[in-house]
């Protein structure tokens, strides 16, 4: 195995680790909604009732960026363990 190999191996089982404590994330996020959500419609005329809204909002907007973040990232990964793979099998015939 390369360094490159070895290297992307380590950073693949972090990003493993990552996804398990975004699933936290993702639990923690629904909730937050949820109890919002009540205490929006159990609190119609709350002055911060609009901001609170687009907040809500805002925390779905990077909730999303951030899973969209480490898929691309654990996308690109197995992309580049793959690559390194074919590069070291072909030396390896040489």
């Amino acid at each position: 195995m390369t360094k490159t190999s070895s290297a992307v191996s380590r950073v693949a089982r972090e990003i493993e680790g990552i996804e398990g404590l975004f699933s936290e994330v993702t639990t923690a996020t629904s909730q937050l909604a949820e109890t919002t959500t009540k205490f929006l419609k159990d609190n119609p005329n709350h002055p911060d009732r609009h901001e609170l809204a687009l907040l809500i909002d805002k925390v779905f907007f990077d909730w999303y960026k951030a899973k969209s973040t480490i898929e691309t990232v654990t996308s690109s990964l197995r992309a580049l363990s793959r690559n390194a793979k074919l590069v070291e099998d072909a030396m390896s015939g040489i």
